[in-house]
């Protein structure tokens, strides 16, 4: 019962998470699917940028620093080629205030507070559309 009231919660959306930390993303994948997501990972930004141009995600989570091209590079490729489909996207971060960052996407500070980001990824998720005004 307690696992299908949270399958309706969260409707089983499809999340793409792209850390290279192997324990965070571990970490992650754990607590979205516990939360009800189905979930994709992927350690790369290159990696990111194929799993999304062969799948339909609802969301993508990324690390802003990743090895090779970051964050804010996937998240800018994928919307300059229609890769999100309006999906919302978030970039995760130790540093928010970085240069490069873009305002465009909403960040999230590390460490990771999933009493915090779970809450935001529905209420993302519900919002009218699934798109992220920041995306528009």
């Amino acid at each position: 019962m307690e696992g299908e009231l949270r399958r309706r919660t969260t409707d089983g959306a499809r999340i793409l998470v792209v850390e290279d930390n192997d324990d965070l993303r571990h970490l992650m994948d754990l607590a979205l699917r516990d939360a009800g997501y189905t979930v994709d990972c992927a350690a790369l930004a290159e990696d990111g940028i194929r799993m999304l141009e062969t799948n339909s995600y609802r969301l993508v989570l990324s690390d802003y620093s990743l090895p090779g091209h970051s964050g804010e590079w996937l998240l800018s490729q994928a919307i300059d080629r229609d890769l999100l489909k309006g999906a919302p996207a978030l970039l995760i971060t130790a540093d928010p205030d970085a240069p490069g960052i873009s305002d465009r996407v909403p960040v999230v500070a590390k460490p990771v507070d999933f009493d915090y980001l779970l809450p935001q990824i529905r209420t993302l998720l519900t919002s009218t559309g699934t798109s992220s005004p920041a995306l528009s």
